[in-house]
């Protein structure tokens, strides 16, 4: 990001981010292939039912992560982590 012009401190950050979300890509790889497969039955009901849920927990499980338990930055990630 630094050789695209990008603020030294915004790529630390983002490389700080990239660095903690990688365990969350095992799981998000997971949930696309279940997705799939329940597509492919043409079964949507359950994807749609988990990603109402998902989306309605999101916020309020972000704002607890971030400011009532003080992680800051990391508690995004392991709220994006959570919710997959």
């Amino acid at each position: 990001m630094i050789l695209l012009g990008q603020d030294h401190a915004v790529s630390m950050e983002a490389e700080k981010y990239a660095k903690s979300i990688i365990l969350c890509l095992f799981a998000h790889g997971l949930i696309q292939c279940l997705n799939k497969f329940l597509q492919v039955q043409n079964t949507i009901l359950p994807t749609m039912l988990i990603l109402m849920v998902a989306v309605s927990l999101r916020f309020s499980i972000c704002w607890v992560m971030v400011h009532k338990s003080r992680l800051g930055k990391r508690g995004v990630t392991i709220e994006n982590c959570v919710l997959y």
